[in-house]
């Protein structure tokens, strides 16, 4: 991208206001390494329109929509919809796009993306064929691992900045002083995300008692004003309430984002209202609970807490039914208001602190992750040094495969400490690695069998037909075994997923990619075997890994 000539790039994010914030992130250092980039945004208007005083710094062109804009009214035909679509499509063709990213991974966004014209598409798309195409290997990562696997180990924003080729690192931060202001954003989109107004209430009263000279903010939309009349005017608050500042539904998202800014502190679950607060790096602490994954959402800046249930079940998915919601117990208003003292007192949460300044019944059910920042983005430590779970475990072995995979970035983490359940587990995950090396192997082995045959003067067609038969066998027996050993999903997904979007106009040229997936898929699954191998060798022996 360098040059004087400006390098025009559409960005569609058609989903909600907390990831057109992580967008912006994204967008803005891509902006830094590359100044004659000329940014596009297209989005949702109820999801983007009121970020304007951020959007504006880094998008060139913003473009609105909304699908009752392309319904006139209840009279309007579907021909009339249909060539509403296309008044779109055709504006932003003038745009001349160089390329097209769709950071959104949903249909709607997909087929506007197969619409619009660029020389160059990253993200999910449709083909000539109107089949789903992904070029790119982060985009094919984020379509086949993000939504179905809790092993994830990048921040959305660092997901966002790779698609679109920027650096991972921390933003720098600048001091400011700050008011004696602590907003809280006590709402969630969903009940399994919400902490519930009574633990708020109790995490106000006593935040107001041990810190008379801060003044309280609560902030949320119109939807959550009901909620935050209950909060506000309980009875508990009562000898509080000169000192509590109802916004909820009163302010603009940018009267928000000023308020926040100012603020000593902010706490709140994963919402909106948090990444607004990583823009203005406010100290911040997040309860995530219910369906929240922190290593994926947790704010983009160094100054967060984010609070999170150590229990099997967490997090769970959006269509999983969950009656007690146990995970809501796990996080107690006790541990929240200690950690608001401590930031509002500059204290630095150690071993020592945690020791001596923190019940160990508080800490028994929840992890307290703190970011740390490297050349591939933002990490999660859990700063209460609590032991890591196997799932835990996958998490830093995906970190270091994908940052060698994609960008062939060398990472060192110290080896974990794990009890003897959790060394058992992960030595159990070694046959499961060997497993799919093995099937890896065979693909390999067809894959050639094709090539071989297709480079003949006159291929035998149902030998070609039998092998590619056998690499659909293959892929079964890799869904088999994820199954039980699902911590391995990343893998079998991506590789799967890669696979289908082979580069090739003939059946040799998809063989030859296909080849070299299975290929790289068994170097992967074997640097996790070697991996599981230096954890675990001294308390389990077994035999090495079989090649094919």
């Amino acid at each position: 991208m360098s040059g004087n000539k400006s390098t025009s790039i559409g960005i569609i994010q058609l989903t909600r206001i907390g990831d057109v914030i992580q967008t912006y992130q994204a967008a803005k250092q891509l902006k830094i390494e590359n100044p004659n980039v000329e940014l596009t945004l297209v989005a949702r208007k109820e999801f983007a329109q009121g970020l304007h005083f951020l959007l504006d710094e880094v998008f060139s062109h913003m473009v609105f929509i909304e699908i009752k804009d392309f319904i006139k009214s209840p009279s309007s035909t579907l021909m009339e919809a249909r060539n509403s679509v296309k008044d779109l499509v055709t504006d932003l063709n003038k745009l001349d796009f160089d390329v097209l990213v769709n950071l959104s991974f949903s249909k709607s966004s997909e087929y506007l993306a197969s619409m619009i014209e660029a020389r160059h598409k990253l993200g999910l798309t449709r083909n000539s064929q109107n089949q789903i195409s992904i070029e790119d290997s982060w985009s094919q990562y984020v379509f086949s691992t993000v939504m179905n696997s809790e092993s994830i180990p990048f921040n959305l924003v660092d997901l966002f900045k790779n698609i679109l080729g920027a650096k991972s690192f921390s933003p720098e931060y600048k001091e400011k002083t700050r008011e004696d202001k602590i907003v809280i954003h006590p709402f969630a989109s969903s009940k399994k995300k919400h902490w519930g107004v009574n633990k708020w209430v109790d995490l106000c009263y006593k935040v107001l008692k041990e810190n008379p000279e801060q003044e309280l903010y609560v902030v949320g939309g119109k939807a959550d004003q009901t909620q935050a009349e209950k909060l506000v005017n309980s009875p508990a608050l009562g000898e509080f309430s000169k000192r509590i500042h109802n916004m909820t539904g009163k302010s603009s998202i940018e009267e928000t984002f000023r308020l926040v800014s100012d603020a000593k502190l902010l706490v709140c679950h994963d919402s909106m209202v948090s990444h607004l607060a990583a823009v203005s790096q406010t100290p911040t602490i997040v309860l995530s609970m219910g369906t929240v994954r922190p290593s994926e959402t947790t704010p983009y800046h160094e100054n967060v807490l984010n609070l999170a249930p150590k229990r099997k079940c967490f997090p769970c998915k959006v269509q999983e039914k969950c009656e007690l919601l146990p995970c809501h117990k796990d996080i107690s208003h006790q541990l929240v208001s200690r950690l608001v003292k401590g930031i509002l007192n500059q204290e630095n949460f150690d071993s020592t602190f945690f020791k001596e300044q923190v019940s160990p019944f508080y800490l028994q059910n929840v992890a307290i992750f703190a970011p740390h920042f490297s050349e591939m983005g933002m990490d999660l430590i859990d700063i209460t040094e609590s032991a890591q779970t196997v799932q835990d475990v996958f998490k830093t072995f995906y970190k270091i495969v994908w940052s060698f995979y994609f960008k062939e970035q060398e990472l060192n983490y110290a080896i974990p400490e794990l009890g003897k359940e959790s060394l058992a587990t992960l030595s159990e995950y070694a046959k499961g690695c060997s497993y799919i090396y093995e099937l890896y192997g065979f693909g390999m082995k067809y894959s050639n069998a094709v090539i071989e045959e297709a480079k003949k003067e006159q291929p035998n067609i149902k030998v070609i037909q039998d092998n590619i038969n056998k690499m659909g066998e293959i892929d079964q027996l890799c869904t088999v075994t994820k199954k039980t050993f699902p911590l391995l999903t990343p893998i079998v997904d991506f590789f799967f997923v890669n696979k289908a979007n082979a580069k090739g106009a003939n059946i040799l040229e998809i063989t030859q990619s296909n080849l070299l997936s299975f290929y790289d898929g068994q170097n992967m699954i074997k640097v996790v075997f070697d991996l599981i191998d230096n954890i675990t060798r001294d308390a389990v022996g077994r035999e090495p890994i079989k090649e094919v």
